[in-house]
């Protein structure tokens, strides 16, 4: 009965998260929803970048060549003041665009953010990026400076060798945190820790304190591979946040941009910092070492947890761990192939090396050390 309990408030959690999460972010009143129309009406023309479409859906096409085999431009977005996020909806197209020399030379969409004194570019964001004939589907993502407001432009750049990408159906939406995130989430860690300790109790033989440090333990690889996860940009889970009442239409017009913004063509960016947290960065830059990366994403936790819980129920946490991190990139829009059926391998091995480190361990430093089964 205690473990049908259990499965039943799993359930309900993971609801609560996910209406919590869709609920994350809400408009900012005061601001225009800005669409890929204003953006044309302030764009100065550009070597390599064609207007496309209707009047009312234009597309924007940037397209390299012999006489452009570089384009990279910049775009106010008309009347934008310093903000801290921004919600973007865009959609990206490849067309025969043929990656340059390096792995990063494609068709890129960014987001500049500019120090309201002065409007000197200080961070550049990563937003998406196609190559060959590849047709994104609508993008819904969520950006923010990490820092104080900033007022942001987009950037598009294709680097390749030839070809081209479109750039359609963007809608730019200022928003912020609800409150009932900020108070939510902390209600809901809570939440689950409690969950992942009455989990780790329904073992004999295990005191509260080592339960409570268990879960917590738990908990925080959730929090940090999970949700919120490693990733810099937010994405919904399914196909958009619930932002709250839609503001409507309206075309700003021609807007000059604010004195000291370069728009128009500007000098390409060249290879991108990695983004995200931490262990994401060390992730992405050290790609070759990918498998030996994620058999320690689990090999820690698991062995932090077997110290204090003991083997089964480390086990058992540390298999909802890992089958978590890989349903969330599927949930959050990253995917699912083979190369996470490779990461879910990399799980298995280091949750073994977790197991044998454990045995090792005990038998050297507890050699006469009787525990319960499940413990040892």
């Amino acid at each position: 009965m205690r473990r049908i309990i259990l499965s039943i408030s799993c359930v309900a959690l993971l609801a609560a998260l996910w209406g919590l999460w869709q609920c994350r972010f809400e408009r900012t009143q005061g601001f225009p929803v800005w669409r890929l129309i204003d953006i044309r009406e302030n764009a100065p023309p550009v070597p390599g970048v064609e207007w496309l479409g209707t009047e009312d859906h234009p597309i924007m096409r940037v397209a390299v060549d012999a006489r452009n085999p570089v384009v990279a431009t910049d775009f106010q977005i008309p009347g934008a003041t310093a903000v801290k996020m921004l919600h973007l909806k865009f959609r990206l197209e490849a067309r025969n665009l043929k990656r340059g020399k390096e792995k990063w030379e494609d068709g890129r969409f960014m987001v500049d953010w500019h120090d309201p004194a002065g409007m000197k570019n200080f961070k550049t964001d990563p937003v998406g990026s196609v190559v060959g004939n590849k047709q994104n589907g609508l993008e819904n993502i969520v950006i923010e400076t990490c820092g104080g407001a900033a007022v942001p432009s987009l950037r598009l750049e294709n680097l390749g060798s030839s070809g081209a990408f479109e750039f359609s159906d963007l809608e730019i939406t200022v928003v912020h945190e609800r409150m009932l995130w900020k108070t939510g989430k902390w209600l809901l860690a809570i939440a689950w820790l409690a969950w992942g300790f009455f989990v780790i109790r329904s073992w004999p033989g295990i005191s509260r304190w080592r339960a409570l440090a268990g879960s917590a333990i738990w908990l925080l690889a959730c929090m940090n591979f999970v949700v919120p996860g490693p990733w810099k940009v937010q994405r919904p889970m399914g196909e958009n946040f619930n932002l709250g009442m839609e503001a409507p239409a309206v075309t700003i017009g021609k807007t000059p941009p604010p004195v000291g913004m370069n728009v128009g063509a500007v000098t390409a960016e060249g290879k991108m910092p990695v983004q995200g947290s931490f262990a994401l960065q060390v992730k992405l830059l050290f790609a070759q070492a990918r498998p030996f990366l994620h058999a320690l994403l689990l090999f820690a936790p698991t062995l932090a947890m077997m110290c204090f819980i003991g083997k089964k129920p480390a086990l058992w946490l540390s298999i909802i761990l890992a089958i978590a991190i890989e349903s969330a990139q599927a949930v959050f829009g990253y995917g699912f192939d083979w190369i996470d059926i490779m990461d879910l391998t990399c799980d298995a091995v280091g949750v073994w090396l977790a197991v044998w480190s454990y045995a090792m361990m005990v038998k050297r430093f507890c050699p006469h050390r009787i525990m319960p089964p499940h413990l040892g």
